[in-house]
């Protein structure tokens, strides 16, 4: 009765799963990462779009201010440009008055000129402001009045000829005219300054707000970064640490699920951690119900499962020690694996762990095992080596009946060889003599049974000899003589071995013209085409024909045998070459040993070749076998 080791071949504890817990408190929010990202990205990015909107409008109107600004100053300007024209056009013309030279006079007609362009300019200037156009217009009307005076005095200066005496009347109505001229010149100036007074108060004011505008613009722009950057770092703050404390209590679970311990509660929520989490209870659900089934497995595991640390300790072993060993599991861990071994195996297991220690891969081994109980145990070890674990994992299968049956079948072997084959041949010797008058001389009846007693008797001494190459070759103790052979003398000496009962059921053999050579054993592939060929023989009707055909290409050689038998039953290719398998049966089915094709098997996989047949009902059979041709000669 097998006993449950303390002791599990798994030293970590079954992993605890608790799905029923989940969170008492129900967050706030539900996002998933995705959201998340959203809004925190979305969130200042909106706030940073109206902030960018907002500045954009502020910019706009300290622009249009600025430009109001620049505006009132280039009316101002252009009202002092033309209230100076003015001013020099009418002392130029009293210069002009009283010398009466070219140069006065060019220089009335130039601020003439300029007091007028300059005129239009303001107008211009002033066409979109209602109220700027009035006093403009008063101005210029004034200033018309001016001009006008300017004129006339001009036109009456230019018309007296040069450095001619003036009439005193004459010089009445200019001194009256230059009165007209200076009065229309003071009311003009004092409306073009009035206005210019009032351009530089609005100025003022348009300044003191653009001014303004431009603080408030700049108080706008870093309270806006100011509350982005808040936004910004309270949003990630919260994400974060909802994040930070989710991603916790997984990585908190991956520590628990590698020590054994219970998993947090499941995290509330429809988010990628969420799933993560829920996703990581399922997996730690499904090790744990496949840790028991594998701890299942391995205790009740026929063959002994077991580990064997760097010091040939015994780390793990499953309870199938007791069934095979006679210890406990408990009595094998700890113990070396030397004191279990028997003695004359110790070196040659040693040095097989050892090797499989230093190149880190697997193989096996047969050794022995010194039973509690006295006797020894055969055993096959399955080893691994673990670079993780740094151990040995070892399956180990308990092969003593199958020795005690192989050792059974080398008595009956020998038994079959010797005690068998001696009385069979004392027998045919007897009936040997039987033909010598020295018993007599048999009748026609007794003849004909003695004939038959002979065929039964060569036919057990066939079996016999099939038994004994069939053992050889499954041992591996059949040694193969390798040379150099004709494929044309191979299939012409196996075509004579079979001839004649060929030749009783009128059956032509076509054989193949191929005068390569291929390395073989002849006397042991001529064994194999006499079978295939006698076969073929019995299993083909009467005057049919039978074709042997020979293949080379690069690497291997191809003789197959072909018949018009009935073919093959469905399905019997996968047992074709077993021991005593026959698929024909009956009274009228040929007799056989049913060991030929198992022998041809075990021939052709000792020369590295395969063996194989194709058929179809009522077409026939082909037997064909294949050989490679790099075979090295024996010679």
């Amino acid at each position: 009765m097998r006993r449950s080791a303390d002791r599990s071949f798994h030293r970590m504890a079954p992993l605890a799963v608790h799905e029923g817990r989940t969170e008492k408190k129900k967050p706030r929010f539900d996002l998933t990462m995705f959201q998340m990202g959203l809004v925190l990205v979305g969130v200042p990015l909106l706030f940073e779009m109206a902030f960018i909107v907002g500045l954009y409008w502020f910019y706009k109107t300290a622009e249009a201010k600025t430009i109001e600004v620049e505006h009132t100053r280039n009316v101002r300007a252009e009202a002092d440009r033309v209230l100076n024209g003015y001013a020099a056009a009418s002392m130029s013309l009293l210069e002009f008055s009283f010398r009466r030279d070219q140069n006065s006079r060019m220089e009335f007609m130039h601020y003439r000129r300029h007091s007028s362009m300059h005129m239009d300019k303001l107008k211009e200037l002033v066409k979109d402001d209602h109220v700027q156009a009035g006093f403009v217009k008063i101005a210029e009307s004034n200033g018309n009045y001016l001009s006008k005076a300017l004129d006339r005095t001009y036109d009456k200066l230019t018309s007296l000829p040069d450095n001619s005496v003036m009439d005193p009347i004459y010089l009445i109505e200019l001194g009256e005219e230059r009165s007209r001229i200076m009065k229309y010149l003071m009311i003009t100036s004092r409306q073009v300054a009035d206005f210019s007074n009032k351009l530089d108060r609005e100025s003022q004011d348009l300044s003191g707000i653009e001014h303004g505008y431009r603080r408030f613009y700049q108080l706008f722009l870093m309270m806006g970064i100011v509350f982005n950057i808040a936004i910004a770092l309270v949003l990630a703050l919260l994400f974060g640490k909802r994040i930070l404390r989710r991603i916790n209590t997984v990585k908190d679970n991956t520590i628990r699920l590698a020590s054994g311990k219970s998993l947090n509660p499941l995290l509330r929520g429809s988010d990628e951690i969420a799933e993560l989490d829920n996703g990581f209870h399922k997996m730690a659900k499904a090790l744990a119900e496949a840790q028991r089934k594998e701890k299942a497995i391995i205790e009740s595991a026929p063959d002994v499962i077991c580990s064997i640390d760097s010091d040939g300790r015994f780390v793990t072993a499953n309870p199938a020690v007791h069934d095979h060993w006679g210890y406990t599991a408990e009595e094998v861990l700890g113990m070396r694996f030397s004191e279990l071994v028997v003695p004359e195996d110790i070196q040659k297991a040693t040095e097989f762990l050892d090797k499989i220690r230093t190149e880190r891969n697997s193989g096996t081994i047969e050794c022995r095992i010194a039973h509690k109980k006295g006797h020894d145990a055969h055993m096959v070890w399955s080893v691994r080596w673990s670079a993780v674990d740094q151990v040995l994992f070892c399956v180990v299968h308990d092969i003593s009946e199958r020795k005690e049956l192989e050792q059974l079948k080398q008595h009956f072997m020998a038994m079959v060889s010797h005690d068998l084959r001696t009385p069979l041949n004392s027998v045919k010797n007897f009936l040997g003599m039987l033909n010598t008058p020295i018993y007599g001389t048999l009748s026609e009846k007794g003849g004909v049974r003695k004939q038959a007693v002979e065929l039964e008797i060569d036919r057990l001494n066939r079996l016999i000899d099939d038994l004994l190459d069939l053992e050889k070759l499954e041992a591996g103790k059949m040694e193969l003589e390798l040379k150099p052979t004709r494929i044309t003398s191979l299939v012409t000496l196996a075509y004579e071995a079979v001839r004649g009962i060929a030749e009783k059921k009128s059956i032509e053999i076509e054989l193949p013209k191929e005068e390569r050579e291929v390395n073989m054993d002849c006397e042991r592939m001529i064994q194999v085409l006499v079978n295939l060929l006698s076969n073929a023989v019995k299993f083909s009707p009467e005057q049919s024909t039978i074709t042997v055909d020979a293949e080379i290409d690069a690497s291997s050689l191809k003789i197959s045998v072909k018949d018009q038998g009935p073919g093959l039953p469905e399905g019997a290719e996968k047992t074709l070459f077993s021991r005593f398998k026959q698929f024909v049966k009956g009274p009228n089915a040929p007799k056989g040993s049913g060991l030929g094709l198992a022998i041809c098997k075990e021939i052709v996989a000792a020369h590295g070749g395969t063996i194989g047949a194709d058929s179809e009902p009522n077409q026939g059979s082909t037997f064909w076998f294949k050989i490679p041709l790099d075979l090295e000669t024996s010679l």
